[in-house]
């Protein structure tokens, strides 16, 4: 079948300000063609046959026809990562307490399914930090995450009857322009749902 209209988009990788937002800090690939400046990090791979897997790659992997990456894997077969929770971890960083808004990509494994998570803050929303990000992938399921670039990047859009749609409130108070984003796609005459989380989460 065809495929329709981007159903879905987020915001992707960290990438260097200036002139150029191309430069992505990690491993980017779409539809097969390695444009990423980065050549390591925590990335989401996507094959052509759109097997799902999350996990550090040093260098772009030869079955990765999709890859976007991350600042952090944060959650690793259903566990928050020890480095983000345990403020004693020899490996933990002031800025992972910090509330901020951010964007997260996980994935079931058992029910092959991605979790995108976008939370706002900088605002009437406090957003979260990386312990309470990956307890939210978590709880909807993840078995691996990655956090993504965040801050006044975070930006969920879907389609709305051919028009973009912005569902969050990006903290810069408008889209950023960003290096890359993660777009899902769904065959024509296929239908789904898009799940919003509850009040229950940390704002």
């Amino acid at each position: 079948s065809e495929l329709g209209p981007v159903r879905v988009a987020i915001n992707g990788d960290g990438f260097d300000f200036g002139s150029d937002n191309t430069y992505t800090h990690g491993i980017a690939v779409s539809n097969g063609k390695d444009y990423g400046k980065g050549k390591e990090g925590d990335s989401i791979k996507i094959t052509q046959e759109n097997e799902v897997e999350i996990m550090h790659y040093k260098q772009p992997p030869s079955d990765g026809y999709n890859i976007v990456s991350g600042f952090q894997q944060i959650a690793k077969n259903g566990e928050v990562i020890k480095r983000f929770i345990d403020k004693s971890h020899p490996d933990h960083k002031e800025g992972y307490d910090i509330k901020d808004p951010r964007t997260s990509i996980g994935y079931n494994e058992e029910d092959k399914e991605l979790i995108i998570i976008v939370v706002d803050g900088r605002g009437e929303s406090t957003g979260v930090d990386l312990t309470e990000l990956a307890q939210l992938q978590i709880e909807y399921g993840a078995d691996d995450a990655v956090n993504m670039d965040g801050g006044g990047s975070s930006t969920l859009v879907i389609d709305n009857n051919g028009e973009p749609a912005i569902l969050n409130t990006p903290s810069d108070g408008a889209e950023r322009a960003v290096a890359n984003h993660l777009g899902i796609y769904a065959q024509e005459g296929t239908s789904g749902e898009l799940g919003q989380g509850g009040g229950d989460e940390p704002d």
